[in-house]
């Protein structure tokens, strides 16, 4: 196979090391932002009790890198390998991208107060989305495979001939603009959210989210229509790689600031300021919360009833004082 290289020119030798350039420097970025939220990785993420979206975020969060080196450097001695690879690959990242856009939507149906409408209407859009995307997906790698060869003197997986890649990003491109509408209509229709903080993380992220997956799938849609063979794979590997990280800082900053709102309430709910939260009341139950704080939001019926319960935990500087 070493006597396909005579017959490239120079502009597609040109064009398959930029395809190559990029998708290294997409991994380059990915694991780069893996080593500095690490640590926020374990204090955010690890401690949390198990659960699914857990599992799912761990699943982008590792399995994406690994598949990443292993595409990006084509780790291959054959066609055959190759082969194998690349339409693994493929699969995965439709895959870790519709179950990126799933764990987005979980936080979407929390800051939509988990309204009946709202959660079918993206729950039902997600389903035929991810369903078409992975028909296609299918359909690409069939139809994709008996064109890929092994290129040892570029060190690449290239195809012989061109396959339309354009249905591979339509649906994705669908249901990020249904969704970003959706969800800044929602924003118009309730400008002040129950969980004010995390809207604003959400809307600000998320927003970054689906902006940089839209531009990045229109790019990719347009090189599929436009762009020559050489070029077929120029941003394919990065916008998977920019799907992760977007991912993983828009859901440690979602639980960042529900680690710090369920600190302020256990915070409020036994503060020790008689004047303001926790005075002992003749019956034995603390008064309300200070009006407007997050744990208002969750404790507002608080003082209501003696079968609240008190907080017994002592107080950090003085005891607390018996309204007689």
């Amino acid at each position: 196979m070493a006597d396909l290289v005579p017959s490239f020119t120079a502009t597609q030798l040109q064009n398959l090391r930029a395809s190559q350039y990029v998708s290294a420097a997409g991994l380059v970025v990915l694991l780069w932002d893996h080593l500095l939220t690490f640590h926020d990785e374990v204090e955010l993420i690890w401690r949390a009790p198990l659960s699914f979206p857990k599992l799912l975020f761990l699943f982008n969060r590792y399995v994406v890198p690994a598949s990443l080196i292993v595409l990006t450097y084509d780790i291959t001695l054959s066609d055959s390998v190759c082969l194998t690879w690349f339409g693994v690959g493929v699969v995965v990242g439709m895959v870790s991208i519709g179950t990126s856009n799933f764990l987005v939507l979980l936080r979407l149906w929390v800051l939509w107060d988990r309204r009946t409408r709202l959660v079918l209407a993206t729950l039902i859009l997600f389903m035929l989305t991810q369903t078409t995307s992975l028909v296609f997906t299918a359909y690409i790698v069939s139809t994709m495979l008996p064109f890929m060869v092994f290129e040892p003197y570029l060190h690449v997986c290239m195809l012989k001939e061109k396959v339309d890649l354009a249905i591979l990003w339509a649906p994705g491109i669908v249901f990020e603009v249904m969704v970003f509408i959706m969800t800044w209509w929602n924003a118009l229709d309730r400008p002040l959210p129950q969980h004010a903080k995390m809207a604003k993380v959400m809307y600000r992220d998320g927003s970054t989210y689906f902006f940089v997956l839209f531009a990045l799938r229109l790019v990719n849609l347009v090189l599929s229509i436009a762009a020559p063979l050489s070029l077929t794979f120029l941003g394919i590997f990065f916008i998977w790689s920019a799907c992760s990280v977007t991912l993983t800082r828009l859901i440690m900053n979602l639980r960042r600031v529900t680690a710090e709102a369920e600190a302020e309430a256990e915070a409020e709910e036994c503060v020790c300021d008689f004047e303001d939260t926790y005075v002992d009341s003749p019956r034995g139950w603390p008064l309300l919360p200070r009006q407007g704080s997050y744990a208002s939001d969750h404790y507002e019926l608080q003082g209501k009833g003696p079968d609240v319960g008190v907080c017994n935990r002592p107080c950090p500087s003085f005891t607390s004082t018996t309204v007689s």
